[in-house]
């Protein structure tokens, strides 16, 4: 304790220092032995009556009524170690408050520059550092332990202080930070987004660690052949093909929503990292997915409540992949949770999303198709009708129809020839997101037939179950950003 007091240039009555001081020497004086909590409280009681006379010794104190800011925060942090000791937990409801407009630092701050640097076995004492480096700026704090000296100071002149402590001793470290940068960066710091998801994005796990998105999953449950064939290997998609013939005995797998709680969770966690969250679930048009997540929204604190923004962008799948990257892109840049949301349903109204099935007897025995349309569809399936779906923010239709044994590789790579050749503004490559139920060869080989003059794959990855149940097996879904936003 004494050597951290006389590290410290000019150290004055009034400050923290009188409180940690009280602290200290009640831990080092006590006479009780049995509870390491009595010791701590006793002198907490301590510090409180030191906290207090430091009003006494600063004319500044006097005359607001305060006490030692420092050396409150300092009696906060003993209460705090105490209170987790004897095992109390605090729940706190923050409302959030508008930020104030910061005016600029820069014409004020004095000796901007702060130099940190680490000695070792140094030449001279630390009396002389003092009387050399006095001159040369403030909050100048020299430490000595073990052989290697630390010497901290704020000022006009690093280059020269710097020098001058090269000829200390060896040099282990030197830092130079320039200050009034740190106070802009802070004073143009955004507000931290995060995102939330449900699976239908589909969004590979890489992605959402790096990025901290949290995933609400949906379920797929197909009892009967998980009890036969119980490998996390063998995909739902391999399965399907497997008991393609057999759904009278096996019946058809079967998704569902995320509950309420499964959202409830992760607003949750979400809110205890960031200030506001934008969840992206699939359209309300085609899932309650949605519903769920408002109803979850509607179980936090309304002061929660106000920081969980859920818009219905009506998209699915690709397009909800997009939507999340364009996201996280967004928030690196630092957009507020307004702009993005703005930005995100213009996104939404440039994208055009379509899926083709291979077989469309897929969809028949998924069940989207029954009665007497069920059974036009096995008839076509006879003459390899092959629709292709469009998915819009509005609704959900039929945007081509072929005829014969091309493969859905080559329909795509057709159809994004000709959106290509529409859209195509200034010669720039579209992005694209495909999303499969397909062996990895067959979409390699479509990777490879795609110009990249034309195309930019931003994200690849395995359709889900939501729409690849009904879509079947070698299904593949593609979206297109159509403008560069």
């Amino acid at each position: 304790m004494i050597s951290a007091y006389e590290s410290i240039q000019n150290p004055k009555e009034g400050t923290i220092l009188d409180v940690i001081q009280a602290t200290n020497d009640s831990l080092s004086n006590s006479n009780i032995k049995d509870s390491f909590q009595k010791i701590l409280q006793e002198s907490i009681k301590k510090a409180k009556i030191s906290l207090d006379a430091t009003q006494l010794k600063m004319d500044l104190y006097q005359k607001t009524n305060t006490v030692d800011a420092g050396g409150y925060g300092f009696l906060l942090m003993l209460e705090g170690f105490l209170d987790g000791l004897n095992g109390k937990k605090y729940h706190f409801n923050i409302p959030q408050k508008k930020p104030q407009k910061t005016t600029s630092f820069l014409q004020i701050i004095d000796h901007r520059y702060e130099v940190i640097s680490l000695i070792q076995s140094p030449k001279i004492t630390k009396e002389k550092i003092v009387d050399q480096l006095i001159n040369y700026g403030n909050c100048l704090d020299i430490v000595q332990a073990n052989q290697k000296t630390k010497i901290h100071i704020h000022t006009d002149l690093p280059d020269e202080v710097i020098g001058l402590i090269s000829q200390y001793g060896t040099v282990i470290n030197t830092k130079t930070t320039d200050m009034t940068q740190q106070v802009e960066e802070n004073k143009n710091h955004k507000q931290a987004i995060g995102l939330v998801v449900d699976s239908t994005s589909s969004l590979d796990s890489d992605f959402t660690l790096e990025n901290d998105i949290s995933v609400v999953q949906f379920k797929a449950k197909w009892e009967k052949v998980d009890q036969k064939i119980n490998n996390p290997k063998i995909s739902i998609y391999q399965k399907m093909k497997l008991f393609e013939n057999q759904t009278e005995k096996y019946g058809w797998p079967k998704t569902s929503q995320p509950s309420p709680q499964a959202f409830l969770i992760a607003f949750k966690e979400q809110l205890q990292k960031y200030n506001y969250i934008i969840c992206i679930t699939a359209s309300s048009a085609v899932s309650g997915s949605y519903n769920c997540s408002l109803q979850a929204k509607s179980f936090l604190p309304i002061s929660d409540q106000n920081r969980v923004i859920i818009p219905d962008f009506r998209q699915v799948g690709p397009g909800q992949a997009f939507l999340t990257i364009k996201a996280v892109e967004l928030i690196k840049q630092g957009y507020s949770h307004h702009q993005i949301e703005k930005t995100l349903f213009t996104v939404s109204n440039n994208l055009k999303v379509f899926v083709i099935p291979d077989k469309i007897s897929w969809i028949v025995k998924g069940g989207r198709v029954n009665g007497n349309k069920a059974k036009i569809v096995n008839f076509l399936q006879k003459f390899n009708f092959r629709p292709t779906f469009y998915l819009t923010p509005k609704n959900i239709g039929i945007m081509k129809i072929y005829f014969g044994h091309k493969s859905v590789s080559f329909l795509i790579n057709k159809y994004l020839n000709q959106i290509a050749k529409k859209n195509n503004i200034n010669n720039l490559p579209l992005k694209i997101i495909i999303q499969h139920s397909c062996d990895n060869k067959v979409i390699e080989q479509l990777i490879q037939k795609l110009d990249p003059k034309k195309f930019e794959i931003i994200h690849n990855s395995l359709l889900s179950p939501v729409l690849g149940i009904h879509g079947g097996p070698d299904s593949i879904a593609i979206g297109v950003l159509i403008q560069k936003i």
